[in-house]
């Protein structure tokens, strides 16, 4: 029987366990949350025990702790598992329309926009983001805005209610960032030139030249307009790819930028143990629908593509 913590639950125990693994228990960070909780006595936790197991209630029969849009999916693929394409194709015709019939508000929400945002989302149908958030009641329901207004990158981010919420850190002074630029700027000074100058300084004229920044100007003309010492630049560098691309890599690290932002909460990534995630759900989910063993494979099999991974429906 797996027991787990109860308390701030770790995904990296229940992708693990979509894969047959445990890897903790009770305090790890790998921990699962118990099929049978603490607070019970021998007696009663033995019986309880028991009805699990007749039950099939271990872990590997459990939801697991997936987000609500992930084992919708798994629903919805596993009811359709015999129209899988067609589920698919139809939305596209009822977005088009609605995209159509939203360019009057798009148009006069981008009217909104400041000149830095509509640089890089002038573009964006903002009509159809603000009725598809009314829609599918998304949780995070001021975001058609912030395409108006901007994203938030530096203090505390705006809680989405879409991840896991997260302590708030404590705000860095303004000061150790002022000091770190001045320690770069110094070191990079006392550098010979390096190889890639020419290439980062183009980079920067090409984002000029798209119009997604300013053009770059002088430390003099910093210091007169901000004051010596009371701003920050960020130092960079040149990224060779291996098929030999190169890419300017801003360092917000070494400039002490990252602590400037104070995350409310944990963004996460698919990873390589979504497939395991995602076969599980879909197990699952075909168990509450009643589907056969053989309905359940060949559900998989359809998702898979005959390899070695599963795909649920957008």
């Amino acid at each position: 029987m797996s027991t787990g913590s109860p308390i701030q639950l770790s995904h990296s125990g229940w992708e693990s366990l979509a894969l047959g693994k445990q890897r903790g228990a009770t305090g790890s960070k790998h921990a699962i949350d118990p099929v049978v909780g603490f607070g019970l006595s021998k007696i009663p936790r033995y019986r309880a025990a028991l009805s699990c197991a007749k039950d099939r209630q271990d872990p590997w029969h459990r939801a697991g702790s997936m987000p609500a849009d992930f084992r919708f999916a798994a629903a919805q693929t596993a009811s359709r598992v015999d129209r899988l394409r067609s589920t698919r194709q139809r939305p596209k015709g009822f977005l088009r329309d609605l995209s159509a019939r939203t360019k009057g508000l798009s148009a006069a929400l981008r009217e909104q926009q400041s000149p830095n945002v509509r640089r890089v989302a002038g573009k964006l149908a903002l009509g159809l983001v603000a009725v598809i958030v009314l829609l599918i009641l998304w949780p995070d329901g001021t975001m058609p805005r912030r395409f108006i207004t901007g994203f938030q990158s530096i203090n505390a981010l705006e809680e989405t209610r879409i991840c896991d919420a997260v302590g708030l850190e404590e705000e860095a002074p303004e000061e150790e960032m002022y000091d770190a630029f001045t320690a770069n700027y110094l070191r990079e000074a006392q550098r010979p030139m390096r190889e890639e100058a020419v290439f980062l300084w183009e980079s920067c004229l090409a984002e000029h030249t798209l119009g997604v920044a300013n053009k770059p100007v002088s430390k003099a003309v910093m210091d007169a307009y901000f004051g010596a010492g009371r701003y920050t630049a960020l130092p960079c560098f040149c990224h060779i790819q291996a098929c030999g691309k190169k890419r300017r890599i801003d360092n917000a690290k070494a400039q002490r930028a990252n602590a400037a932002t104070r995350y409310t909460e944990k963004f996460r990534l698919a990873n390589a143990f979504a497939p395991a995630t995602g076969a599980l759900a879909l197990q699952q989910a075909a168990r509450r629908l009643g589907l056969s063993e053989a309905m359940k494979v060949m559900l998989l099999h359809l998702e898979s593509g005959g390899g070695g991974h599963a795909r649920c429906l957008p």
